[in-house]
């Protein structure tokens, strides 16, 4: 007896059966593709807000303020070192109180900036090392310092003058290039993670933008169908998904849009200015150093007088056939015209780094009382020196370690308030854009979780009764 199997369909007819009935066929693919276009809008958003979160953290919060507390480790150390070289300079009583209280001032401000980078550890070993190497050397110049001290007050001043170059030797090769290290390994981050943020914060959005409306216009293409095939004039949940998808897709692109704004302002207008002032201000205080060690360590003079000289071209550097005067004119005269930023010709360094970010109120003054008072201090210094090399060592001392009018620490003093108050200007602005760029990211990833909850329930309570009545 033959058994005879029945032969299967072929794939065409097999294919054509399930379109056979294509309204619920198309319905389902309505449900199923726009609750999936829902959930990949939220989850971009989601992502959109959390990249954006990262870079905000890495700019505001991690690299910036490290790169700020290396500096300020540089010129509290520059500090204690260039006070230490004052109190041997001059015996005179005075003198060594005033270097004492100023020696006391860079160690606090070494220590403050230290716990302030140990704080910040973000990025591994290549902060950690020179922030614990600092903890160690700091340790041991302050004991060197000392021990200078101490010998100097016994009358050992030749044993006095070897401690001193030990703690000099310190600093010079270890103190400054740890703390380059730390601020160079959070400005290389910072700078790679802004870049990084703008290509991709704008694609992210993009992407929302993009996705959020090819779901508005499948929603529309469902309720046009449902109208045809079903003689529903709307379909109100997906009416209320359509809404909520452009309204949500607007919120997030325009808040994240406002929070990148903020971001470049706090980057590119305050943070520009404050690494162009702090590294200023560090330089201003490694160049003092230099200055009284110049008079101090007079065999090695020539040394000295080049490092002074570095210090001050990375601050305010001419090129030939210009100079202070003409640089404050040129500046005066674009100031009244504009408080935008502006470029002086024929100068570089920090200070026109910072004529070229002005952005806000008392910034532009500000960064002309660095200019002017940095020609005062720059000539108070060409005139100490002539001193020096004519002969007149104890008034070139004398010259270099007053506060009084002529003096080289009256005019010292007057660069660094001015420096202060630019860069109080500059940080208040900075920390106010990053917390209001946090402010406008708040709520965003609950709220994309919540739309994405609200607009699926939506469409399927759209479609799937649309389903169900046409299986009636």
């Amino acid at each position: 007896m033959t058994s005879s199997t029945k032969p299967k369909p072929a794939i065409s007819v097999r294919v054509k059966s399930i379109f056979k009935n294509v309204t619920p066929v198309r319905l389902r693919l309505y449900l199923v593709g726009n609750c999936l276009f829902a959930i990949a809008i939220a989850m971009l958003a989601i992502l959109t807000v959390e990249q954006h979160k990262h870079a905000l953290q890495t700019v505001g919060h991690d690299a910036a303020p490290s790169v700020v507390a290396a500096h300020n480790i540089k010129l509290g150390v520059s500090r204690m070192s260039g006070t230490l070289a004052d109190e041997f300079l001059s015996g005179d009583p005075e003198t060594v109180r005033q270097s004492e209280i100023d020696f006391e001032s860079g160690r606090t401000t070494v220590c403050h900036n230290l716990v302030e980078a140990a704080k910040n550890i973000t990025y591994g070993p290549a902060e950690q090392t020179p922030i614990e190497q600092m903890q160690l050397d700091f340790s041991k110049f302050g004991m060197q310092a000392q021990h200078a001290r101490d010998l100097s007050a016994s009358q050992s001043l030749e044993e006095a003058w070897t401690a001193y170059n030990k703690a000099f030797v310190t600093v010079e090769k270890s103190l400054t290039p740890h703390a380059e290290s730390l601020c160079s390994t959070n400005l290389e981050i910072l700078e790679a993670t802004y870049a990084d943020e703008k290509s991709k914060s704008a694609m992210l959005c993009g992407a929302v933008l993009g996705f959020g409306i090819a779901l508005a216009l499948t929603l529309g293409a469902a309720q046009v169908y449902l109208f045809k095939h079903f003689r529903r004039r709307f379909s109100i949940p997906l009416v209320i998904a359509t809404l909520t998808t452009v309204l949500f897709v607007n919120h997030v692109y325009a808040d994240v849009h406002q929070s990148a704004e903020r971001l470049r302002f706090a980057k590119e207008d305050s943070y520009d200015s404050i690494f162009a002032v702090v590294s200023s201000h560090s330089a201003l205080y490694s160049a003092k150093a230099a200055e009284s060690r110049y008079l101090l360590d007079r065999d090695n003079s020539l040394q000295y007088e080049q490092a002074f000289a570095k210090d001050i071209d990375s601050i305010t550097k001419f090129e030939p056939g210009h100079n202070f005067d003409y640089a404050i004119a040129e500046a005066h005269e674009k100031l009244k015209k504009d408080t935008e930023s502006l470029t002086i010709t024929g100068l570089s360094g920090g200070v026109a780094d910072e004529f070229g970010s002005i952005e806000y109120a008392g910034e532009g003054e500000a960064a002309m009382e660095i200019l002017m008072t940095m020609k005062d201090y720059v000539e108070a210094d060409r005139k100490m020196r002539k001193l020096e090399k004519s002969g007149a060592h104890d008034e070139a001392v004398k010259m270099c370690l007053s506060y009084a009018p002529g003096g080289l620490k009256y005019y010292f003093e007057r660069v660094d308030d001015a420096m202060v108050r630019a860069l109080r200007i500059n940080r208040g602005h900075f920390d106010e854009q990053v917390s209001d760029a946090f402010k406008d990211l708040a709520g965003l990833v609950i709220l994309s979780e919540f739309y994405a909850l609200l607009t699926v329930s939506c469409i399927y309570l759209g479609l799937r009764s649309r389903l169900a009545e046409y299986s009636k």
